[in-house]
């Protein structure tokens, strides 16, 4: 059964068999009040075919005996009372309990307030002292502890709740304060947290991301707070970003490094650890990059894998179809050939009352896909970029030859030069690891240059 709008402002009752094919029970006209109704006829002989056209007949003495209206047989007269809605009988369905059409309006105005378009929306920020008090959990009043506003347990909200100020100023309302009032605060007192909750496999409840606020410090004029997010792994819920005066991700060595740092067991540019090669102990020793080093630098590179997805798509159809075609004598030809389309399906066009068909129209038809995971294999950027510079020659661990090439780019070694920056866009990460190649071959140029220094040192003492 459905009781609603159907689509204008009258109020209608229909009821179906399996779901699918609905008949219109009761309307009520939404100016006067009037319920309408279907009318059998079939037994009366009567015209009419709305309940309420067959009390006009038979009241106007155009019809004939029927076999009974609201218990009176024989030909009935109307009588006071024949035209309310009271006097309509109707099964009780949807949480409505009332057995006719007038006490079933009375339940639905007696909800209308308390409920809309699927949520509850609850107001208590005027209700001062003088809120009524109710301790209970559920129900249209909103359940007060006592005259200060304070809810006396766990509350369930509908789908959506909107918190709204109408305050047209630069203030920062509306507000939602979580109080902790601790007589006793200490390091580390959970201040509270927002919990996401999903069913797992076994339709257990299961905590699968947590936001939660934390004292670092209580002393007076030195207090230090900490964020903390947390997520569900392998069926444990683990901290991984902790934000206070730099930010923890996971539990990386030393803690929190202080204000504006970032304390992590790695760092990672587009999948790829930033770590260089320049400074490994082959290169250092013998200045050698082989095909071997820079598969090794690929093969720390996972690919990139877009996960599976769905995808809406247009059904296609092959439509036959006569062309009128020129043939090489050049006649024209009739040919029959089949295209391909878009599949389309007609739907019901109703005149604005919603009930009076005037058409169709018709509509495209599309389908859901599942497109498969797809791994797409990557490679070692900046290891290439050194091996190609290897490959020309250059060794930074020769200091004349470092100041050449920098020169000669006019860039540090390994850092993009003025055309690189003109033609090639690099993220920030690429920019990030670059500059970390430059900084290591950097290094190896200057230590080429102390060991000269300290070679020029022992050959003016000898």
């Amino acid at each position: 059964a459905e009781i609603g709008l159907a689509g204008d402002d009258d109020l209608v009752f229909k009821v179906s068999p399996d779901g699918s094919a609905w008949s219109e029970a009761i309307r009520i006209d939404k100016d006067t009040g009037f319920a309408t109704s279907p009318y059998d006829n079939g037994v009366s002989g009567l015209a009419a075919t709305t309940l309420q056209d067959a009390i006009d007949e038979v009241a106007g003495g155009s019809g004939g005996a029927v076999a009974s209206v609201f218990g009176r047989t024989g030909t009935v007269v109307a009588a006071a009372g024949d035209y309310e809605a009271a006097e309509i009988t109707f099964s009780p369905a949807g949480g409505i309990g009332a057995t006719d059409v007038q006490a079933a309006i009375a339940e639905l105005d007696t909800e209308k307030a308390a409920v809309g378009h699927g949520h509850v929306l609850a107001d208590i920020s005027d209700a001062g002292t003088a809120a009524a008090e109710d301790i209970g959990t559920s129900g249209a009043t909103v359940p007060l502890l006592d005259g200060t506003n304070t809810w006396s347990g766990a509350q369930t909200f509908g789908i959506l709740t909107d918190f709204v100020a109408t305050d047209a100023g630069a203030g920062a309302d509306p507000q939602v304060r979580l109080i902790r009032n601790s007589s006793s605060p200490a390091s580390d007192d959970q201040l509270g947290y927002f919990s996401f909750i999903g069913k797992d496999s076994g339709q257990n409840d299961t905590v699968y991301a947590q936001i939660a606020g934390s004292i670092g410090n209580p002393t007076n004029s030195a207090e230090r707070g900490k964020l903390i997010i947390r997520t569900t792994q392998n069926g444990a819920s683990v901290v991984r970003v902790t934000v206070s005066e730099g930010v923890l991700l996971g539990s990386a060595t030393g803690g929190d490094k202080g204000l504006g740092t970032l304390n992590a067991t790695g760092v990672y540019d587009d999948n790829v650890l930033l770590t260089c090669m320049a400074m490994a102990r082959k290169f250092v020793e013998t200045g050698r990059f082989d095909e071997d080093d820079l598969a090794a630098w690929d093969a720390r590179v996972p690919p990139l894998i877009e996960p599976a997805r769905s995808e809406r798509v247009p059904v296609m159809e092959e439509v036959p179809t006569l062309r009128i075609v020129r043939d090489a004598d050049g006649s024209y030809v009739e040919r029959r050939e089949t295209v391909g389309r878009q599949k389309v399906e007609l739907v019901p066009l109703y005149a604005e009352d919603g009930r009076t068909g005037i058409g169709a129209i018709e509509e495209p038809v599309f389908e859901t896909v599942t497109v498969p995971e797809r791994v797409i294999p990557r490679r070692h950027e900046a290891a290439r970029l050194f091996k190609r510079m290897i490959d020309d020659g250059f060794d930074p661990r020769d200091p004349a030859q470092y100041i050449a090439k920098m020169r000669s780019d006019e860039a540090l070694p390994g850092m993009p030069s003025a055309a690189d920056w003109e033609h090639n866009r690099l993220s920030s990460g690429e920019m990030l690891c670059r500059l970390w190649l430059a900084t290591e071959m950097l290094a190896l140029a200057f230590a080429g240059l102390s060991e000269r220094v300290a070679a020029l040192g022992d050959y003016s003492r000898r």
